[in-house]
C-alpha cells in the first residue's frame, strides 16, 4: 500500500512539473538569418513599405533615421504560421534592445500587434501596460503579453469590428511589433532619431500555457503524500 501511495504522489509531482514549467510552444531565434522577417517603413502621408530586416550574429535590426521615412515596425512575414494555433493559454515573448535614442514622436511606445488581413484590417495591439518606452533597454530585456483580450486593444482608426479578438487569434496572418505614439496621426506614426538608433530583437515568439490552477492543489497533494510516506519510513 505504501509502495503505491508514493507512486501516485510521485507520478502527481511529475505532472505537476509539466504544468508549471514554461516551454516555448514556438520561436523564432534567428540562429540562422533574418527568416523572411521584414522592416516597415512608413513617409508622413502614410505610405507603408516593406524591406528584409537586417540580420548579424543571431538577432535582426532596422535602422531608426532621422527623415520622413522611419522605421514603423518588425514583422513576421505575411500570410505565415511559424508560431501555430494561438489561444488565450499562450503569451508572445520577445527579446529587445536599442543602441541610440529613438527621439520622435511624442511618447513613443513598442507593441505587440496581430492582426487577419484579407482586403479589411482587423489588427490588435497591446495596450499601455504590455508596451513599452523604446528608449529603455539598452541591454537585452524580456517583454510578454498573455495572449487575452483585456491585454490589447483594437488597432486605432483600422475597420476591426467584424471579428473578435479571439477569432483573429484563430485566423492571424501578420504578427509582430509596431512603432508608434498611439496611432493619432500619420506623422506620428514610426520612429525617428537624430543619431540613427538601431532597434534589435531576437527570440520572439509564444511562451506555453500559465499553469492550471488544479496545478496547485496537486502540488500540495504530492508533497503532503510524499512527506507522509518519509514519516512512516522514518518510524522503522
Amino acid at each position: 500500500m505504501e509502495k503505491k501511495n508514493w507512486i501516485t504522489s510521485f507520478i502527481g509531482l511529475l505532472l505537476l512539473i509539466c504544468l508549471i514549467t514554461p516551454s516555448y510552444a514556438a520561436l523564432q531565434t534567428f540562429d540562422n538569418g533574418a527568416e523572411g522577417w521584414l522592416n516597415a517603413t512608413v513617409t508622413d502621408s502614410g505610405s507603408i513599405a516593406t524591406t528584409p530586416s537586417a540580420w548579424c550574429s543571431g538577432q535582426i535590426s532596422g535602422t531608426v533615421d532621422n527623415d520622413s521615412t522611419r522605421l514603423y515596425g518588425i514583422q513576421a512575414p505575411f500570410d505565415t504560421d511559424f508560431f501555430g494555433d494561438l489561444n488565450g493559454q499562450q503569451a508572445l515573448t520577445v527579446d529587445y534592445k536599442i543602441d541610440g535614442t529613438v527621439t520622435g514622436p511624442a511618447g513613443a511606445t513598442v507593441r505587440f500587434y496581430l492582426g487577419h488581413y484579407d482586403g479589411q484590417s482587423r489588427y490588435w495591439v497591446s495596450n499601455d501596460t504590455f508596451s513599452w518606452d523604446p528608449n529603455g533597454a539598452t541591454d537585452w530585456t524580456t517583454y510578454q503579453v498573455q495572449l487575452i483580450e483585456s491585454n490589447f486593444m483594437l488597432w486605432p482608426n483600422q475597420n476591426t469590428g467584424d471579428m473578435t479578438f479571439d477569432e483573429v487569434l484563430l485566423s492571424y496572418n501578420d504578427i509582430g511589433l509596431v512603432f508608434a505614439d498611439g496611432f493619432t496621426s500619420n506623422a506620428t506614426l514610426g520612429f525617428s532619431s537624430t543619431e540613427c538608433a538601431t532597434i534589435s530583437i531576437d527570440n520572439f515568439g509564444t511562451l506555453a500555457a500559465v499553469p492550471v490552477p488544479g496545478a496547485v492543489w496537486l502540488l500540495g497533494s504530492g508533497l503532503i503524500g510524499m512527506a507522509g510516506i518519509r514519516k512512516k519510513s522514518n518510524r522503522r
